[in-house]
C-alpha cells in the first residue's frame, strides 16, 4: 500500500503511553513557561537518540514530559491532545496507558491527575469521534503498598473510562516474578490486566505473565523461537501487543534479527501492531505499518490480520468491538 492509502486505513493502537505521547508542540509550550527554549531542542529530547542502547536508556525519554505533566490543567490538554493526534490516521480506536502517579505531587493527588486525564481523553474522544479506553499502569520499581494503592484506584475508575490495567518499567531490574501478590490483587478486584512482559530477552518472564492471568502481554518478544511458549499463548488465547519501531530502538530485538511478528502469526498467536510511544520513538501506526510492508513484505491481508486481532483481544466492549469490525471490515 502507498503512504496514502495506510492513512486511509482504519486501525487500532492498543499499547500507547501517554506520557511518551504528547505532541512535542505541547510540551515546549509548557517548558517555555519556565525555561525558554527552541522546539527543536525540547523535541530531541523528547525522542530516543539513533544510538539508543537498551530500555533502560529509552525511558529517560520520559523525564521531561513527566516533569511538565504535573498540574490539572497540562494532563487535561496532553489527553485530549493525544486523541486530537490520532484523527490524522484513520485511528478508529485506542487504549492508551499511563501511570497517573508520575503526574502526581503534593499538591496534585492520584486521583485528581487520573481524573484529569479521563477528562481529557473524553472531551477528545467527543470531538474527533474516537473512542479510547484507558489502562492504568503499576510500576516496576515501585513498593508494592505504592502498586496496590494504583490498582485500587483503577477499580474506583472503571466504569469511567479504566478498561484494565497494567505493569511497566525496567523488567531487567525488577523481574516480573516478584509482582505475583499484585496480580492476585487484580484478579480479585476483577480488573482485567496486560503486562509488559519478554522485552527483556526473558520468556521466564512471559510465562510468569500469562501463569498471573494477564489476558495479553505487551512486547512479548523473548517467545520468539519458543514454541511451547507460543501453544500456550495460543491455547489461553492470550494477545501479544507488539510494537517494531519501539522493539528496534530498545534492542529488544537487535538489528541484524527478523522481527518474530510474522513467527507469531503464523503460530496462529493474537498478535497486534501499536506505536508504544508516539513522540519518544517518533513513529505512528502508519510508520509502523509501514516499516513492517518495506522491511518484510507484510502485504495488505497481513495488515488486515492483525487489525482484526486488535479488534479480538482489545479491552473494549462487545458493542464497540461489533463496530470497529463493521469500519474494518465493512
Amino acid at each position: 500500500m502507498t503512504t496514502k492509502e495506510l492513512l486511509q486505513q482504519p486501525k487500532l493502537d492498543l499499547h500507547c503511553h501517554l506520557d511518551g505521547s504528547f505532541p512535542p508542540a505541547l510540551i515546549h509550550k509548557l517548558v517555555n513557561q519556565t525555561s525558554p527554549q527552541s522546539l527543536e531542542a525540547v523535541t530531541q529530547k523528547l525522542q530516543v537518540p539513533e544510538n539508543c542502547q537498551n530500555l533502560g536508556e529509552y525511558l529517560q525519554c520520559f523525564d521531561l514530559p513527566i516533569a511538565c505533566m504535573q498540574t490539572p490543567q497540562a494532563v487535561e490538554a496532553g489527553a485530549y491532545q493525544f486523541v486530537q493526534s490520532l484523527q490524522a490516521e484513520h485511528i478508529i480506536y485506542a487504549e492508551v496507558r499511563f501511570a497517573p502517579v508520575l503526574f502526581a505531587n503534593r499538591d496534585f493527588t492520584e486521583e485528581q491527575a487520573l481524573e484529569c486525564a479521563l477528562a481529557g481523553l473524553r472531551r477528545g474522544q467527543e470531538e474527533f469521534a474516537i473512542p479510547v479506553n484507558t489502562i492504568v499502569c503499576a510500576l516496576r520499581h515501585f513498593s508494592h503498598e505504592e502498586n496496590a494503592k494504583t490498582f485500587r484506584i483503577a477499580k474506583d475508575y472503571q466504569a469511567y473510562g479504566v478498561c484494565a490495567v497494567d505493569l511497566a518499567g525496567n523488567e531487567a531490574a525488577f523481574p516480573t516474578a516478584e509482582f505475583a501478590p499484585l496480580f492476585a490483587l487484580a484478579n480479585a478486584l476483577e480488573l482485567p490486566f496486560t503486562i509488559h512482559a519478554g522485552e527483556c530477552k526473558s520468556a521466564q518472564s512471559i510465562r510468569d505473565a500469562m501463569a498471573f492471568g494477564a489476558k495479553r502481554i505487551g512486547h512479548g518478544i523473548a517467545m520468539a523461537g519458543d514454541l511451547e511458549l507460543q501453544a500456550h499463548c495460543v491455547a489461553q488465547g492470550i494477545g501479544v501487543e507488539m510494537c517494531p519501531i519501539s522493539n528496534y530502538q530498545t534492542k529488544a530485538v537487535e538489528p541484524d534479527q527478523p522481527y518474530p511478528l510474522a513467527e507469531f502469526l503464523q503460530a496462529g498467536i493474537c498478535a497486534t501492531v501499536n506505536t508504544d510511544n508516539r513522540t519518544v520513538s517518533d513513529t505512528s501506526l502508519s510508520k509502523e505499518f509501514s516499516f513492517l510492508q518495506d522491511r518484510f513484505g507484510f502485504t495488505p491481508e497481513d495488515l488486515r490480520k492483525v487489525t482484526n486481532n486488535a479488534i479480538t483481544c482489545a479491552f473494549a466492549s462487545d458493542d464497540v468491538k461489533q463496530s470497529l469490525w463493521k469500519q474494518v471490515n465493512g
